[in-house]
């Protein structure tokens, strides 16, 4: 690596950088206040932690997952022809009914360890009308980036879903990248539950309670609760 990229003369840089800054906005006229401005400003920690590498381990691989449908192995790809052992070993507990805890670190597919067997549930039965997945996120921006997800993933695929918070309207006008199995509207809950629920604890709560929400899940098939980010 040139020395020019080097992350550690990088940061050092930065800071020095930062310092000169704030000495330029902030001059205390009397020497005694400057000189403790100066001493903060060199203090170990003070603006920088020392930086922090971490080195992401090799994942053990597993064979094809041939208990998924061709279609749905088709849609997931390298992930389900080339698989990590967790996420081999997740799905196919998954679809045998069986609960399962998936730990691992960044970048290892958690997300896909526990959507490919849900999608595949979702594939085999899209003729049975009802939620079969119920997918519980903390905060709304991880819902709405696993529906950005599922836009992608499940268009064309007759598998639908639908992200159900606060942020969803009543009723209103489609957006233009939203595939016809998304559920955008209350409405459209309503009247067609989709097969995959994305929703936060909290809502989760006041459909249960109100009658609104108990209308999605009058003929449900849930067979999957996934909570995601449970940490």
């Amino acid at each position: 690596m040139p020395a020019t990229y080097s992350p550690f003369k990088v940061a050092k840089k930065l800071a020095e950088e930062y310092r000169e800054l704030l000495r330029t906005v902030f001059r205390p006229a009397r020497q005694e206040l400057r000189e403790a401005f100066e001493a903060v400003l060199n203090e170990e920690g003070f603006l920088v932690q020392d930086i922090f590498l971490q080195v992401l381990p090799a994942y053990q691989r597993a064979p094809a997952i041939t208990e998924l449908s061709p279609k749905v192995r088709e849609m997931f790809g390298s992930i389900a022809e080339n698989p990590y052992r967790h996420q081999a070993e997740a799905t196919k507990r998954l679809l045998e009914g069986k609960p399962v805890i998936i730990a691992t670190g960044t970048g290892s597919g958690k997300t896909e360890a526990f959507l490919m067997p849900i999608v595949d549930w979702c594939y085999r039965h899209r003729e049975r009308k009802g939620v079969k997945a119920i997918l519980l996120y903390p905060m709304n921006a991880l819902i709405n980036n696993q529906r950005d997800r599922l836009r992608r993933l499940l268009a064309n695929t007759g598998i639908t879903f639908g992200r159900y918070t606060g942020e969803t309207e009543r009723t209103g006008q489609r957006l233009f990248d939203a595939p016809e199995e998304e559920r955008c509207f209350r409405t459209e809950f309503f009247e067609n539950p989709p097969d995959i629920l994305l929703t936060n604890y909290q809502m989760l709560d006041y459909m249960l309670i109100r009658d609104d929400g108990r209308q999605i899940f009058k003929n449900h098939q849930v067979r999957f609760i996934v909570l995601d980010e449970v940490h």
